[in-house]
């Protein structure tokens, strides 16, 4: 990142009169922070729209205006900001909304604002990369219990009720703030009261553990349909079957790359899908056998 000094009107004019730029949206720290209850460490963040970024370009860089408080200046092409299942750039575009719409040649700014106040693709991917989180803290907790590590199984399972937190924070469109289990309590007494329960229960630790991960399983399979919809809608789609390696090159699952294994594993045990072996198609190892996942058309029942 580069750091530099200048004001804020002079930083603004040359971008207004630049033909190159297309959008300039300028954000308040003191807005930012109280919306979304998170601290930020710039003054102003100027969002710069252009219809392409040069190869040289920063995708941002700090500056300091005349009184010497820091600007953060983020740059994103006209694609990126249309792109609404990019989550590259989500810590970026999620403060568009907040911000105040200097300039807007193409009317695309406003139109993805309006957007971002509704339920989007993009939404749709974190809420599926928290409840991937959320499947994986579970099952090292049930994983670590099966082995007798009790302590290790507490940990875990105090991590899967953060995840599933942050889940039901998510699925309301909104963002973590700072007082996360104010924030949960407010939205779902009931993971704040097993993370109580948990926590200050004089039940043993085991049995705290226990009911934790039965709470957990229980919620994973009733929110298996909604959480889980696009990768549930890539399977559905993919009538031949589709690899694990095919699954892993499909941008919209980046977020969840390292739990895909344990999440396909999860749906073939919940007949979400089965299994069949074929050939690989890698290069590399084309005699290889690999696993098909197909979606199963006949489930009537959800299995945990």
């Amino acid at each position: 990142m580069e750091k530099g000094r200048m004001g804020l009107p002079l930083l603004l004019d040359p971008l207004l009169d630049d033909r190159a730029v297309t959008g300039v949206i300028i954000v308040d720290k003191n807005i930012v922070e109280a919306k979304l209850k998170k601290f930020v460490e710039w003054g102003t963040h100027i969002i710069v729209i252009q219809t392409k970024l040069p190869d040289e370009a920063y995708a941002s860089h700090w500056l300091d205006d005349a009184d010497g408080h820091p600007i953060l200046v983020s740059r994103l092409s006209e694609q990126e900001l249309l792109e609404v299942s990019d989550l590259e750039h989500h810590d970026v575009k999620r403060l568009i909304p907040l911000g105040k719409i200097e300039l807007d040649r193409t009317g695309h700014v406003e139109s993805i604002k309006r957007i971002m106040l509704g339920r989007t693709p993009m939404q749709e991917q974190v809420v599926l990369s928290r409840f991937a989180r959320f499947i994986e803290a579970y099952i090292y907790g049930k994983r670590y219990l099966e082995m007798g590590h009790v302590w290790d199984a507490y940990t875990s399972v105090l991590a899967a009720l953060k995840e599933w937190g942050s889940l039901t924070i998510a699925e309301h469109g909104e963002e973590d703030e700072i007082g996360l289990w104010e924030q949960v309590k407010r939205l779902s007494p009931g993971v704040f009261k097993l993370y109580e329960e948990l926590a200050t229960s004089n039940e043993t630790v085991l049995q705290r553990v226990e009911l934790v991960l039965l709470a957990c399983e229980f919620s994973i399979t009733t929110k298996m349909n909604t959480c889980g919809e696009p990768l549930l809608r890539i399977l559905r789609e993919h009538k031949q079957g589709i690899s694990l390696e095919q699954l892993l090159e499909i941008e919209e699952l980046n977020l969840i790359h390292s739990q895909l294994p344990m999440l396909m594993d999860k749906l073939t045990k919940s007949h979400y899908v089965y299994k069949q072996t074929q050939v690989s198609k890698n290069p590399y190892h084309p005699d290889a056998l690999v696993s098909a996942y197909h979606w199963n058309e006949e489930r009537k029942a959800v299995h945990g």
